[in-house]
């Protein structure tokens, strides 16, 4: 594992634990409490952690001894029922007590991580106990690191399954890039590749070569008229009156993807070009989302028209079939298509002469291959560029490399299955994009497959990056993304951990959040950047080997914080440390958040 997977692994628990000045008791819960005093009229004051209550007691206690309670809530009282007898000094003696008290085997292994567990309060329910002993016993020799594990899953409230626990081991132990080098490489070596394996190998490859700046890679794509998503931009002739305002009259002849491209990758323009550039590109998203959202009815038209029609592709078609055609394109086909696209149907419909057949034949195998669809949802996601400093052109890069490799992956797949099927978008169709990840999925069903193993760890890689994506409480939330690097100019991947209230529309608050970055820049090596936001004032600390504060930062501290002035943010203070002085310790968080926040409640034990 390398120093930065490390880093990852160590500091982002620790900034995501939640602090010990919060309280959260939850139904079944087992916790460890000490009497401290018994009142009258049946009353005792009870720690636990450092929260000291006053609860009912309906049963006989011991001033200073220590007892695990079970939680038991209703809507109106939580109950904690006694589940051991007074906690001896030796606490492996104790946590050996409540094992065999729960019917479970008192091993030093089962009694380590229950340690574990107490010693850093996280309540734990028996179900959770039973669980995760039993994915111990299926490891021969279970490591201190998948304890942690083990305990995030409980701390998180994630099922407690092999599946997940192999997910979280997976995205804890590599990055995304080596996982998809492994199989890049196992599939070029292969003597023969399935349909299926090619289609992997093509989407893996798109993935790994976004070397240069997405928008114009996807340009310099859309020009090659064997694309699908270039051939239809080719049909779409409405638009030259945008790109003709562009042009001089000698460079008029030049395609429409030209532009666009031209539109993704120059930043020297004028006001009025970028006005324009800006219409172009708004009018093709608007077309390309019509298209986006009848994919299904489209492409299902589109085959029915070609298994009918079996002799389009000669270019010949008699009299009735070329009337039945266009009634059927007409009446079935053009209620999904954008008006642009009908119009040139129309162009080719108009007389049954080969050459209009044949383009309508091209037409009708572009809008059924689900390349195509990939490659308008990435066009409808790019930004235009705005500014001469470039600043605009870098973040738009980014996100567009994030769309991208969200997409290409399958890390919102779910989700877009869930919105479907819930009918939360009216203009969704069933039809989900193959991705990465279902096409592994897929593969792993095989028979015989070759390099299963690899594809099994991918896919687990995939899972846990998905389980750590987001988790919310009742008023914060975190975020933990990776990405591949190497496309945005590092030499390894990129880890970005967000946490913070929620704003009033679930998002995270822009005014009170933290950003941690893990880094590998291409001069400055391993950095770590812990930013901080309280009411729109900031505060960094930079980690790094090389980067101790000097004169040298002055002028770019200067226009960071001139940057954020722009924003209406306020740069308070940057700090340079060495990043080896990172070490796993718990670290001061400035908000209070639980999983559930208790306020007003009585206790009865």
């Amino acid at each position: 594992m390398n120093h930065l997977l490390r880093i990852k692994n160590e500091f982002i628990p620790s900034i995501n634990r939640v602090p010990k000045n919060e309280l959260t008791l939850r139904d079944g819960q087992i916790v460890q409490g000490k009497i401290l005093k018994l009142f009258p009229n049946n009353r005792a004051e009870i720690q636990i952690g450092n929260h000291k209550l006053v609860a009912e007691i309906t049963t006989s206690l011991q001033i200073n001894k220590q007892y695990f309670f079970q939680v038991q809530a209703d809507d109106s009282l939580i109950h904690l029922k006694v589940l051991s007898e007074q906690v001896t000094k030796v606490p492996t003696q104790n946590i050996a007590q409540l094992l065999q008290q729960l019917q479970m085997k008192p091993t030093k292994q089962h009694i380590a991580f229950i340690q574990q567990l107490i010693a850093e309060r996280v309540p734990f329910q028996i179900t959770d106990i039973q669980q995760a002993i039993k994915l111990m016993e299926n490891r021969s020799n279970i490591e201190a690191s998948q304890f942690d594990i083990l305990k995030k899953m409980i701390e998180a409230r994630l099922p407690m399954t092999n599946h997940v626990f192999e997910a979280l081991v997976a995205s804890r132990n590599q990055t995304f890039s080596l996982h998809m080098e492994q199989i890049v490489r196992s599939l070029e070596y292969a003597t023969s590749l399935s349909e299926k394996e090619q289609t992997l190998l093509q989407l893996l490859k798109q993935l790994r070569g976004m070397k240069e700046s997405f928008p114009t890679s996807l340009a310099k794509n859309i020009q090659q008229k064997e694309l699908p998503i270039g051939s239809l931009l080719q049909y779409i002739n409405t638009l030259e009156r945008e790109k003709d305002a562009l042009m001089e009259d000698s460079k008029k002849n030049v395609s429409l993807s030209a532009i666009l491209q031209q539109g993704f990758s120059q930043t020297s323009k004028s006001n009025s070009q970028l006005t324009t550039m800006s219409n172009l590109l708004q009018e093709t998203k608007e077309i390309l989302n019509v298209l986006i959202k009848s994919q299904s009815q489209i492409s299902n038209v589109a085959n029915k028209l070609l298994q009918i029609f079996s002799n389009i592709h000669t270019g010949k078609l008699s009299g009735e079939q070329f009337v039945l055609f266009k009634h059927m394109i007409q009446h079935q086909l053009y209620e999904a298509l954008p008006m642009q696209l009908q119009q040139t149907f129309d162009r080719f419909l108009n007389e049954n002469h080969p050459e209009n057949v044949q383009h309508l034949h091209q037409l009708l195998q572009i809008l059924r291959n689900e390349y195509l669809y990939r490659d308008m949802q990435t066009i409808v996601q790019l930004p235009m560029q705005h500014g001469d400093d470039g600043t605009d052109n870098i973040q738009q890069r980014f996100l567009s490399h994030l769309h991208q490799y969200m997409n290409i992956v399958g890390l919102q797949d779910e989700q877009q299955i869930r919105t479907v099927l819930s009918g939360e978008d009216n203009h969704s169709t069933i039809h989900i994009q193959q991705s990465i990840k279902m096409i592994l999925l897929q593969m792993m069903h095989e028979p015989n497959m070759v390099g299963r193993n690899k594809i099994e760890q991918f896919v687990h890689f995939i899972h846990g990056m998905q389980l750590q994506s987001v988790q919310e409480t009742n008023h914060f939330l975190h975020s933990v993304l990776q990405l591949p690097g190497e496309n945005i100019g590092l030499n390894n991947d990129l880890f970005m951990h967000f946490e913070g209230k929620k704003s009033e529309d679930g998002n995270i608050d822009p005014d009170h959040c933290r950003i941690l970055f893990v880094l590998d820049l291409k001069n400055m090596k391993e950095t770590m950047i812990d930013l901080t936001i309280q009411k729109r004032i900031i505060s960094l600390i930079i980690y790094n080997e090389q980067m101790m504060k000097t004169e040298k930062y002055d002028h770019l501290e200067k226009m960071l914080e001139e940057a954020l002035k722009k924003n209406k943010y306020t740069l308070s203070q940057i700090t340079y440390k060495p990043l080896f002085e990172i070490k796993k310790q718990e670290q001061h968080h400035p908000y209070n958040r639980t999983m559930n926040d208790i306020e007003g409640y009585d206790f009865r034990i």
